[in-house]
């Protein structure tokens, strides 16, 4: 789906708009800023350790301390369902559709400028919008614009790591724990970050973790069934008492695979033990199925769309579920045009001389 944003058009000084230009673009203040707190900052390894509910219960516990919050347990979380493909996927979706939406700069007449407009049409853009609409699933995102070419022009953004960022204080710490940093909202540092997403926002990933480790759980204990119960039980009978003939059919029913084959007496036999009972690998898949739509809904507005399983409607109904995306994906929009309008494009004129 194609749609155009109009960018630009809250600022009525045409003067202010010709700033823009390639050629004037130069960055007087970047003489006075520091380092890159992606370079002062010190990480460390990422752990993916097994998490449950309980360990989501502690994380957001943590996070939303009155006296000391720290989100990085809640990170964790995210990392640990961030594997998930169809969360991946839906989530993924809302951000392409949004970068692949033509952004247009204007007049206070609302005559588009090209030249203008071109500026925007970098790589950097299309990943302010990315960081923008993460916001929007992991709560606050810092962006660092900090990389200039040699005429002013942004060269690339990039994200400060999250685990180092503390926005309910405004500040960015050198180790991950701490609570004294470096402040980024006022300043020379509030030329060059830009926190995206309310300070106290835990995202969308925070209600959609219990959804995904349910089915991570589900997953691991369809497959343990497999293990144990979907595979036959196989049994040997013998009428003969020689232990040593028991360790002969021993060793023939640890080798009896897929294509495994036995020399057997007649009076011995193998038999499979079947499950003849429910199906119960349809109580997994039932699950699975239901926790990956909760977490659709979330995300998409609807479930249809986002799985093949489930476009099986009529026309009129499809059609109903795709406006619910296009809504979205409409709200994705406004919300980015506001942030450029207010915060991205007078940030760019203070870069101007």
């Amino acid at each position: 789906m194609s749609r155009t944003v109009r960018i630009g058009k809250i600022y009525p000084s045409p003067d202010l708009i010709k700033s823009f230009s390639e050629k004037d673009l130069i960055i007087e203040a970047a003489k006075r800023r520091g380092e890159s707190f992606n370079k002062l900052i010190k990480p460390i390894s990422p752990s993916l350790y097994r998490i449950g509910l309980e360990e989501w219960k502690a994380a957001y516990l943590i996070a939303t301390n009155v006296y000391l919050p720290n989100r990085n347990l809640l990170y964790n979380v995210f990392d640990n369902i961030g594997i998930d493909n169809t969360l991946s996927s839906i989530t993924g979706q809302r951000i392409m559709d949004a970068q692949q939406t033509k952004y247009n700069l204007v007049d206070e007449k609302g005559v588009i400028d090209a030249d203008c407009t071109s500026l925007f049409d970098r790589m950097w853009f299309l990943d302010f919008i990315k960081l923008s609409l993460t916001s929007t699933f992991e709560g606050p995102v810092l962006v660092e614009i900090f990389d200039f070419k040699e005429n002013g022009e942004i060269e690339k953004i990039s994200r400060v790591n999250r685990r180092h960022v503390k926005p309910e204080i405004g500040i960015v710490t050198i180790y991950e724990n701490e609570y004294e940093g470096i402040d980024y909202l006022t300043g020379v540092n509030s030329l060059y970050y830009i926190q995206v997403g309310d300070s106290k926002d835990l995202g969308l990933l925070y209600k959609i973790a219990p959804n995904v480790l349910g089915k991570k759980y589900a997953i691991g204990q369809w497959g343990e069934y497999d293990e144990k119960i979907g595979i036959p039980f196989r049994t040997v009978r013998s009428n003969s008492t020689d232990k040593n003939r028991h360790q002969q059919l021993a060793v023939i029913m640890e080798a009896l695979g897929s294509a495994g084959w036995a020399v057997l007496n007649e009076d011995e036999k193998v038999e499979l033990l079947e499950n003849k009972g429910t199906d119960p690998t349809k109580c997994f898949e039932g699950l699975i199925n239901l926790l990956t739509a909760e977490y659709t809904m979330l995300v998409s507005g609807q479930t249809a769309t986002a799985s093949s399983q489930n476009n099986t409607g009529t026309y009129g109904s499809l059609k109903a579920l795709m406006e619910i995306s296009d809504v979205i994906h409409a709200f994705d929009l406004t919300t980015l045009q506001y942030l450029i309008n207010d915060v991205l494009i007078p940030r760019l004129v203070q870069y101007s001389p």
